[in-house]
């Protein structure tokens, strides 16, 4: 059985890593859920697993890492949309104006 859970572990990191380079948010959040329920039957976790665990671990932190990235360059972006938008309005109410 720790066999397969192990490659059930490593699996899931890989398809992790795949996920996040894909910038595929549907799978990501599909693997997310899977690890979650993974963790929950797997309880206490036999120090057999601390390897893929260690790998899922890694994974999961590259994963959270572009999406912190990713979300903060899109918050970034959305500003200067609003900025810019703000400025256009501002340039119609004075050409508005006599």
């Amino acid at each position: 059985m720790s066999t397969r859970l192990t490659d059930s572990i490593q699996q899931l990191a890989t398809q992790l890593r795949a996920a996040t380079d894909d910038q595929d948010w549907a799978r990501l959040e599909g693997l997310d859920r899977q690890v979650n329920e993974l963790l929950q039957r797997t309880r206490p976790m036999p120090s057999t697993l601390n390897g893929a665990l260690a790998e899922l671990q890694q994974a999961h932190r590259y994963a959270m890492t572009w999406a912190t990235r990713h979300a903060e360059a899109l918050g970034e972006r959305l500003q200067r949309m609003q900025d810019h938008s703000e400025g256009l309005r501002a340039y119609e109410q004075m050409e508005g104006q006599p």
